[in-house]
């Protein structure tokens, strides 16, 4: 306690918000000035979002019909045919089901009125904006959630890939409504509908991506081991194991879905691992290859020139007439095989690859100008977060924000193991929204902070 109290006289002595800042500061932590907050970062949000829609008018690829990833093409078929695949009654394996159906749904408002469907997705991730403040108020505070909804609202890098019509944006509310969840059943671990509720975000979140696969295990094992000290960890188990089997019920449908289409393989989102593996080997050499300034668009059309190749040493692309789910098996097993041909001779190399993901994740991008344009939109909010962070760590309060923590930690590792892009970054934005709110909020407030932290023994500050 005297270290935390130390601490926290030490940063009120020199950070504390001058002149008028101050009144301001103090209104945010108001609960009758809370509405007027949220409708505040609700502006901001949406107001920064089209404003982003218009300066780059001209450049979405949306213009021409084209989408990252042909979300377009999979909306379309689901809607007509009902197939979740790029033709109807083929369906295949590449992609998960979630964005698919609000693809289909925006088609089927929407046509092929591609504008409409950014303008859409743009009003959700201000809506998700939103649901931070409103949210974060019950586990962190007023002036804390208001801090970490105006942290997502200016995140120009979301609003910027929100507008190309990606997937993430559906993530982003998931994920929050993850880390709320686990953080509001630290402080209720007696609670029935926080587990149950818990398995259907983590259900959806994994059928969105396949990095997500892990999230439910390790989410209850940190849950765990970080809660040891606040509560017995055999009164959580029944709500552990009502969490996981929720979990394991919303995924059930579509693994079964995939074994069947399939021919009997378990795959349980998607058939994408290895090829994205094979591919990083590949990404590394491309610098050498076309120089780091080289087009748009040059790096996928170099790994298709591998993967060709690829394909033509290995006898040749399947039959035609296969089915498209069969014919992704076929090649995810070539990569499978020259991935691993190749790891046991290259583990220099791996290990290399992997310490530049480990900073592709945040920053990178397919040819240096785009790398440069996504640093200068990540820097400032990252060394936000990063600042928040270093509050809470130097006034030994980082436990109240330990759920966003191994969602970083999570996600970061992953993809550095496997194949990594900044844009990837930005489904962790709800994660450091919080940690740049919270420690802001505890940093410049260290006197009320610490007369509830007890020196770390709640997972929960507003328990």
């Amino acid at each position: 306690m005297k270290e935390h109290a130390h601490a926290a006289g030490s940063a009120a002595h020199w950070a504390r918000p001058p002149g008028t800042l101050a009144a301001c500061w103090q209104a945010m932590a108001s609960p009758r000035v809370f509405p007027r907050c949220v409708l505040l970062v609700f502006g901001v949000a949406l107001t920064l979002r089209l404003a982003v829609l218009l300066a780059f008018w001209s450049k979405w690829h949306w213009q021409d019909g084209r989408i990252h990833d042909s979300w377009n093409t999979l909306g379309i078929t689901l809607a007509e045919s009902g197939t979740f695949g790029y033709n109807a009654g083929d369906p295949s394996l590449r992609r998960s089901p979630v964005f698919q159906v609000v693809a289909a749904g925006l088609y089927t408002v929407f046509g092929e009125r591609y504008a409409a469907w950014s303008i859409t997705l743009l009003l959700l991730d201000s809506g998700t904006c939103v649901l931070i403040t409103l949210l974060a108020r019950r586990a962190w505070g007023e002036r804390a959630a208001v801090l970490a909804g105006l942290y997502a609202a200016l995140h120009i890098a979301v609003a910027y890939y929100t507008a190309q019509i990606e997937q993430f944006t559906i993530v982003l509310p998931l994920l929050f409504a993850w880390i709320w969840l686990f953080t509001r059943w630290s402080a209720d671990v007696h609670s029935r509908w926080l587990p149950l509720a818990l398995g259907i975000v983590s259900g959806l979140l994994v059928l969105t991506k396949t990095v997500y696969l892990l999230f439910p295990v390790a989410g209850a094992a940190a849950f765990l081991w970080c809660g040891r000290r606040t509560f017995r960890p055999r009164a959580a188990l029944p709500g552990i194991a009502a969490f996981l089997a929720i979990s394991a019920l919303v995924v059930l449908p579509w693994a079964w879905r995939n074994y069947q289409v399939s021919g009997g393989r378990f795959v349980p989102v998607q058939a994408l691992l290895w090829e994205n593996l094979w591919a990083n080997v590949y990404w590394d050499d491309l610098d050498q290859a076309r120089g780091t300034r080289r087009p748009d668009g040059d790096m996928i059309g170099y790994i298709r020139e591998k993967q060709d190749e690829l394909i033509v040493a290995s006898g040749g692309p399947p039959p035609k007439d296969w089915p498209a789910a069969r014919k992704e098996l076929y090649e995810e097993n070539l990569y499978r095989k020259a991935y691993l041909e190749w790891l046991p001779g290259h583990i220099g190399s791996y290990a290399m690859g992997v310490i530049k993901n480990a900073w592709q994740f945040w920053f990178g991008a397919e040819n240096r100008p785009k790398t440069l344009f996504f640093f200068a939109l990540q820097a400032v909010p990252l060394a936000a977060a990063l600042a928040g962070l270093v509050a809470l760590v130097r006034l030994g309060m980082a436990v109240w924000v330990w759920c966003a923590l191994v969602v970083v930690g999570l996600l970061w590792s992953q993809y550095t193991l496997v194949l990594s892009m900044g844009r990837y970054s930005l489904d962790l934005v709800p994660a450091l929204a919080i940690i740049f709110g919270a420690g802001v909020d505890a940093w410049f407030s260290p006197r009320r902070v610490t007369d509830r932290c007890h020196a770390g023994q709640t997972l929960n500050p507003q328990a």
